[in-house]
């Protein structure tokens, strides 16, 4: 029952709660906030939920939404009375269920569908029988990262056991769907800005200068935040770099190029510190679009460090040699 990968116990960086807090509230009040002088003043912000005899406003200190994504490693936006952070990136968490077919009028069965980009184009999720219809499918990887990500973590006592399935079915699954999160946005970015450019002031949007999507490589996809948004991806290096290696492994795993694998625990953790890297990734672009920040992708920006813990803490680790260190798992 040893864990060989243990959570720290240290709360989040307070730089990045504070930058994150201020985006979030920015994004709420519609206005730029300023870390320094808002922390420094201790300032109090009106926010407001609703219209109408409806609205509901709420007055919320920048530091009382730092304090709590840094105790709750998460975002509560009811309980701090904050608007909802969804965007067409999240659909709402719109989705729909049926349990069996409906008939119509005229006989036939009744296709339940959710309006996704509507008009012309067949971009149209529907379903005419028992399943389940997405209008964002973000809400659903989110919530499976974090799982996965968790497990990998939690049950690290069976990782080096020839029972391992299930645990090392999480690891591929997270490594899959960190890739998958970030190509789904870059995606989403595309087709709303294809079929919906005239709710996007600022946007424009050039096939040409875009080139087809398919078959384009992941990094390339990162050229449409620019060329439609006119908006640059700041900061963002080191999160970049993380991606490749996720995608560097996720692809080994996969397509198994060549057909063996070796891994070091040290590796795993390498990897699970990444996707928290990735978390900060998706953070930057829906800066670069303006969009709001949901749970699940504060969640990811938030997740504790990790360390190994070895059965016997009292040797003295050495640096893998050079003829046994390679990159990625192969």
């Amino acid at each position: 029952m040893h864990n060989f990968i243990i959570r720290e116990t240290t709360p989040p960086d307070m730089r990045l709660c504070k930058a994150l807090g201020a985006y979030i509230l920015g994004h709420a009040i519609g206005r730029t906030v300023s870390v320094s002088r808002t922390w420094k003043q201790d300032r109090s912000f009106k926010v407001s939920i609703g219209s109408g005899e409806k609205r509901r406003d709420t007055n919320l200190r920048f530091r009382t939404l730092v304090r709590h994504l840094r105790s709750h490693r998460s975002y509560d936006n009811e309980g701090l009375g904050m608007p909802a952070a969804g965007s067409f990136l999240d659909g709402m968490s719109m989705h729909a269920t049926m349990t069996g077919p409906m008939v119509g009028p005229d006989g036939g069965w009744t296709a339940l569908g959710l309006p996704f980009y509507g008009g012309k184009t067949v971009v149209k999720p529907q379903i005419d029988r028992e399943g389940m219809v997405y209008g964002s499918f973000q809400p659903a990887v989110l919530l499976n990262i974090h799982r996965q990500w968790s497990l990998v973590v939690e049950r690290s006592n069976v990782a080096l056991s020839s029972d391992n399935g299930l645990w090392l079915n999480a690891l591929r699954t997270l490594l899959s769907d960190t890739v998958a999160i970030v190509d789904m946005t870059l995606h989403q970015l595309y087709y709303e800005a294809e079929f919906r450019l005239d709710q996007h002031t600022e946007w424009t949007f050039d096939p040409a200068r875009l080139q087809k999507r398919h078959g384009m490589r992941l990094m390339d996809k990162f050229r449409w935040i620019h060329r439609i948004t006119g908006k640059t991806l700041n900061n963002a290096d080191q999160e970049l770099r993380a991606l490749k290696r996720i995608k560097a492994v996720r692809n080994h795993f996969n397509h198994f190029d060549p057909p063996v694998v070796a891994w070091t625990i040290e590796d795993v953790i390498g990897w699970l510190k990444d996707v928290q890297r990735v978390g900060v990734l998706l953070w930057r672009i829906r800066q670069a679009l303006q969009v709001g920040v949901p749970t699940g992708v504060v969640q990811l920006v938030l997740l504790p460090k990790v360390r190994l813990n070895p059965l016997d803490p009292r040797i003295d680790r050495q640096k893998q040699s050079e003829n046994v260190k390679r990159k990625g798992p192969a």
